[in-house]
Formats: structure tokens, sequence, C-alpha cells
């Protein structure tokens, strides 16, 4: 289905490949553009359709699609007793994070933002009746959303559980909360920093967490080691060195896989990109 969304709908891939050469600038070929984005939009459709495997997901089954990296960094941030957050990206299924870390015995808990915002009638239809269900019946942790009451945030985490949480945006009107600006590519864009504020006030670790495509159809989590944040202060220039930390990672990450990162089509100004007047 990616291939199909590649070929037949130009003004979709424009975007992307417009957006692609924003960010590298000079320093990718007009070949490597295309094969970015058309494994872009591949990958787009994977994370759509995997959830119509998760329900066959298990605790004995689960490794022989998803590995992970750096346990001992999870395990050691639980042993404080305050909970741990999990900062990731819109990284291939993003979602199949938590299966990896719930099925493997994590009480897991995923911070989202729920809306059917510029979806078709059919996509809400699916989206209501397939991918909701799917999401909160079949995957091992519990949905939290960022529109909604927070004291479930502070709760899982005085519990000692472990809360996942987007270090991206979600793009258009969906910036809610507390929002920074950080060097992204050599641009401005806008990055939650909720998540810093949420650490401080309730010290918990916080670990980046990324996802990587590791053969047919497989692939590995990777747990990295915890961010030390710079300060504990809850102003914004505090905030911003802290979510600068996360923001390395992520560019690296779509450095070197760059197919893999579902925003290229709002890494724009006025949306991801802070317009500049």
């Amino acid at each position: 289905m990616g291939d199909v969304h590649y070929y037949f709908n130009k003004k979709k891939r424009d975007v992307i490949e417009t957006n692609v050469k924003k960010a590298f600038k000079d320093g990718i070929k007009e070949n490597e553009v295309s094969k970015i984005v058309r494994k872009n939009m591949q990958t787009h459709y994977i994370d759509r359709l995997i959830i119509f495997l998760f329900p066959k997901l298990n605790k004995e089954n689960i490794e022989k699609f998803v590995s992970v990296e750096g346990l001992n960094f999870l395990d050691a941030a639980l042993a404080e007793k305050k909970g741990c957050i999990l900062v990731h990206a819109h990284f291939g299924p993003a979602q199949l994070s938590l299966c990896a870390l719930g099925y493997r015995g994590y009480k897991m808990n995923q911070l989202g933002y729920r809306t059917t915002e510029g979806i078709s009638y059919i996509g809400r239809e699916v989206q209501a009746k397939t991918r909701l269900r799917i999401e909160e019946g079949k995957i091992p942790a519990r949905m939290l959303y960022a529109n909604k009451f927070m004291r479930p945030l502070f709760t899982a985490l005085n519990n000692n559980e472990v809360l996942m949480t987007a270090g991206d945006a979600g793009g258009a009107s969906r910036f809610v909360g507390k929002y920074v600006t950080a060097k992204f590519f050599d641009n401005d864009a806008r990055f939650p920093a909720g998540w810093v504020s949420l650490a401080c006030k309730t010290g918990a670790s916080v670990l980046p967490l990324s996802l990587y495509q590791n053969g047919m159809n497989k692939y590995k989590v990777v747990i990295h080691p915890p961010l030390h944040f710079e300060t504990q202060s809850d102003d914004t220039a505090s905030i911003l060195k802290n979510v600068e930390k996360f923001v390395r990672i992520l560019e690296e990450d779509v450095r070197t896989y760059p197919h893999q990162w579902h925003f290229w089509d709002e890494f724009y100004e006025g949306n991801l990109l802070v317009k500049n007047e």
C-alpha cells in the first residue's frame, strides 16, 4: 500500500521530498531522497496496519519480532522506586515498544493524544471501531491521553510504573501542553517539554527510547542511558537544555534512519517548524 501511495499521491510525495531536502540541505542526492520518501510511505502503512498483529503477540513469541537492548538502564531506574519516563519519537511502528516491554513484565503506560482531525469519515470509523479497540484491549499497557486529566500520570510514576511519551510533536493543532523551540537540523522546531516538568516534579528517571527496523519484519528497541538534567528548575531556559539532550538523540536517529520518522509531512514552518516572522 505504501508503494501505491508513493506512485499515485504526487502531492504527498512532493511535500515529503521538499521537507527531507530542507533537513539535509545539500548533503543528500536526489535518488536518495526518492528512496527515503518511498520507504517512508511504506513505514506509514506498516505503522497503521501492524495493529492487526498485536492480538497475536504474547510473552512467548514477542522476542521473535522485537529484541530489546538497555533493559539494565530501565531496571536501574525502577530500582529507585520513583517510576521511569521513556521518551520516544514517532519512529517505525512506535507502539511495538509497548508490546516488547509489556510482555516482558513491565507495567507500561502510554501518554498519547487522541484526535480525528484531518481524518476521513472512513478513517474515523476505522480508528474508533478498530484501532482504539485493539490499542486499549490488546496492547499490554494502559493508554492515557494528554487532552484529559493528568493525575493518572503521577499515579503511575508513584506506583513505580513506566510511562512512555513522545518527545517529538503531534503537529498541526495538536500541540498540547508545554513546548519549547530547539534547533533540529538547523531549523527552529517545536518540541514537547511536559515530560521534563513531570520528571522534575516526581523525581522519575528519564530514558530515551529508540525503535529501529532490524531485518525483515523484525525490530529492535534500544533504551539509552538516563538523561542527566542540567538543572531541576522548571523555567523555560532550564527545560530547553534538558529537551535538547533528547533532540540530539532524535536528530542522530533521523539522520541514520530517515525513512522511519513519521513527521516529514509536517516538517515545515507553521507546523513542526517555527514560522519566521
